[in-house]
């Protein structure tokens, strides 16, 4: 009996999801379509102001850092 009160108990989450997702999911759509425009210009005014303080788009390459030569260590001290 216990084991048909677990299995009832998850089949009714997975509806609850299930039932969450279709209701949600069309407002997401939305939602993507009204923030998409913000992250944009968020993103531009972003890249604008560093360019104006460093001096380079942000996207670029970018000068690999040089390490000195030395022994490697892991876990285990060699």
């Amino acid at each position: 009996m216990t084991v048909w009160i677990i299995t009832l108990l998850v089949a009714a989450a997975v509806a609850a999801i299930i039932f969450t997702e279709v209701k949600c999911g069309r407002r997401s759509k939305d939602f993507f379509e009204t923030i998409g425009p913000e992250i944009e210009a968020l993103n531009k005014s972003v890249a604008r102001k560093y360019r104006a303080k460093y001096g380079r788009d942000p996207t670029g390459q970018f000068k690999p850092i040089k390490r000195p030569p030395g022994p490697r260590r892991g876990w285990f001290r060699k």
